[in-house]
């Protein structure tokens, strides 16, 4: 028995699942057990590098935004931004949310599409551990059917890449191709790992842009491996911040 098996069969802890390119491990622990006891138990043994909770992230949501109000592509200068762009090439960004409704007008046109999975069969095409991932991945039901059951998804990915279809709103790259990758539930709620394994899957899937408008309770290791990554794929990856309005003093 190695050393992490040999562990959690001590503690009584059940595996769930492993992420495997950051080497995290995702247990279950037994009855009786606290999570804060468990992580003085698991942060005391040499052979564990670190050990945290599974935090429930939460959407970064400004309520009083509305989608549709275009000031914000005036204010940041987009229509001369995009005169400098030439030849408009589609990069690929990924929104790491509550999922996508790739039937929205704005965005039908923009949604991404793995160009190494077949679709039309029953195999992983690509390799990837993930069946028939044509437009994104699922993380929270974990099937390759990430539509959006919340909505939040779908206005972030349209203030990204609206595709200006003359109705609707423009993004502020609106030739740009969205990766779906639902990490959130219909209720805004989702776990650490889905988003660590979400952004993993994005960088990997070749996401040049990885969008995150989640929150979380504190910082986190597994999540920061996981930007880690990102950023060694050669993706770049934008947080949210600021939506509660607090000053900085």
């Amino acid at each position: 028995m190695c050393i992490r098996d040999r562990i959690l069969t001590e503690l009584g802890v059940k595996r769930l699942h492993k992420i495997e390119q950051i080497d995290v491990e995702v247990v279950r622990l037994p009855k009786g057990l606290t999570v804060e006891k468990a992580l003085e138990i698991f942060n005391k043994r040499g052979e564990v590098l670190y050990a945290e909770p599974n935090y429930i992230l939460e959407l970064a949501s400004n309520l009083n935004a509305e989608v549709v109000d275009q000031w914000g592509l005036q204010k940041i200068e987009a229509p001369a931004a995009w005169a400098e762009v030439p030849g408009h090439v589609p990069a690929v960004l990924a929104v790491v949310d509550t999922g996508v409704d790739r039937n929205n007008p704005d965005l039908y046109d923009n949604i991404w599409t793995n160009p190494d999975e077949d679709g039309t069969d029953t195999l992983d095409n690509d390799g990837n551990g993930k069946i028939n991932d044509t437009w994104g991945w699922d993380f929270v039901n974990n099937d390759n059917d990430p539509m959006d059951d919340h909505m939040h998804g779908t206005a972030v990915s349209s203030v990204a890449a609206g595709n200006q279809n003359g109705s609707g709103v423009a993004g502020v790259c609106p030739w740009c191709q969205i990766m779906a990758v639902k990490v959130m539930s219909a209720d805004g709620s989702g776990t650490l790992d889905a988003a660590a394994a979400g952004i993993i899957y994005a960088a990997d899937q070749g996401a040049q842009v990885i969008n995150l408008s989640l929150s979380a309770p504190g910082g986190s290791q597994t999540l920061a491996n996981a930007v880690e990554h990102a950023w060694s794929a050669g993706a770049l990856v934008v947080a949210a911040a600021g939506n509660n309005g607090a000053e900085i003093t």
